[in-house]
């Protein structure tokens, strides 16, 4: 195997991840990495067909992901996505 090849050790198995900015650049590596990693992705981003593009790439991978269009200014902003995951989920793991 080449060194550079990504390989996927699952060690965020079991995980919930909560990732704001998941659309594009660091948020969106981030997120595919844990996805790959094993872990159930909650994307979050302000635009919602790249919410949409992202939750299907962490999908592509095996993983569990969810989508919402979020505003981080807001005070309340976490309030959808974590009701969702307590509700369908579990308790989110990694902030």
């Amino acid at each position: 195997m080449h060194p550079n090849t990504p390989t996927q050790t699952h060690r965020l198995a079991g995980k919930v991840s909560l990732i704001t900015g998941a659309a594009q650049g660091i948020g969106l590596a981030t997120a595919l990495k844990f996805s790959r990693e094993g872990a159930i992705v909650i994307v979050c981003d302000v635009k919602q067909a790249a919410v949409d593009e992202t939750v299907k790439l962490c999908q592509a991978t095996g993983a569990q992901a969810l989508g919402f269009v979020v505003d981080v200014t807001s005070a309340r902003w976490w309030t959808p996505p974590s009701k969702q995951c307590w509700k369908n989920l579990a308790a989110l793991t990694c902030w």
